[in-house]
């Protein structure tokens, strides 16, 4: 009899890679609705906008709950990184030799109407329009690489996990409103990196509060006892996490030092 491990492998090894347009496009609309505002309100904003609209799922046999994208094994889009990757690629990544990648016409549509707006915008385009000519034809002939320092720095950092595990969320926020509140001499761009702060807070808040309703819509439909018992106690668990620190909850730190006595729910970064 397969374990509960074994059938959540299998369902992901089995389904097809995919592309997922979501994250691209309410990145991008956020980000034309925010032009004219500091750069950093205006990614937290956007950030904001991700997290509240793209689309949430808690499958069968699921504990811990979160997703990136729409598909089971999906890949997000970044056109604020690189956009012409994606507009020189949009038509070719089923046909990679190596891990292709299946595209909807729904999701080619929806990139074709975004992928304009980012041209000259990109990260990428960025560092281009930096760099002498020779540097540039040197880049393009892969003499050298800096694509991923330039349009790719996703993950190449550090997050500061022991400050949001002592904190929460919510003690973050309220420690860079409280900041907010009496920066009379602090200079604009470190009011705008509080309010930022505040916002991507909150909406990452949000986010598992969608995930705690979810569960429990879930667990209203759900006849077997024992799911049922399970969907109610990853509710119980995303009305705490990300927003509550571990000392905040009793619950929550027996979970961690025994699992088997309640899943730890946890969202997708």
């Amino acid at each position: 009899m397969e374990t509960r491990t074994e059938r959540l492998k299998a369902r992901l090894l089995a389904a097809p890679f995919q592309v997922c347009a979501e994250r691209a496009v309410l990145w991008t609309e956020a980000q034309k609705a925010g032009e004219g505002r500091p750069r950093v309100v205006r990614n937290a904003l956007a950030l904001k906008n991700v997290l509240e609209h793209m689309s949430i799922l808690i499958r069968d046999d699921e504990l811990i709950v979160g997703n990136r994208t729409s598909k089971l094994r999906g890949a997000p889009l970044f056109p604020e990184t690189k956009s012409l990757a994606i507009a020189t690629q949009l038509d070719t990544w089923e046909q990679r030799p190596i891990q292709p990648f299946s595209v909807g016409d729904t999701e080619k549509r929806e990139l074709r109407k975004i992928i304009p707006y980012w041209r000259g915008r990109s990260a990428w385009d960025r560092a281009m329009s930096l760099m002498p000519p020779d540097l540039q034809r040197d880049v393009y002939t892969l003499m050298f690489s800096v694509e991923a320092e330039f349009a790719n720095g996703i993950g190449h950092f550090i997050v500061g996990n022991p400050n949001l595990l002592k904190k929460g969320f919510a003690g973050i926020r309220d420690e860079a409103a409280k900041k907010l509140e009496s920066a009379n001499g602090a200079d604009a761009r470190q009011k705008d990196f509080w309010q930022a702060v505040t916002i991507t807070s909150d909406a990452a808040i949000a986010f598992s509060a969608r995930f705690a309703a979810e569960a429990r819509r879930l667990a209203a439909a759900e006849s077997d006892q024992q799911r049922n018992a399970e969907l109610l106690r990853i509710a119980s668990a995303c009305d705490r996490v990300p927003a509550a620190s571990i000392s905040c909850s009793s619950h929550f730190t027996g979970a961690i030092s025994n699992p088997a006595a309640s899943p730890l729910t946890t969202r997708a970064s």
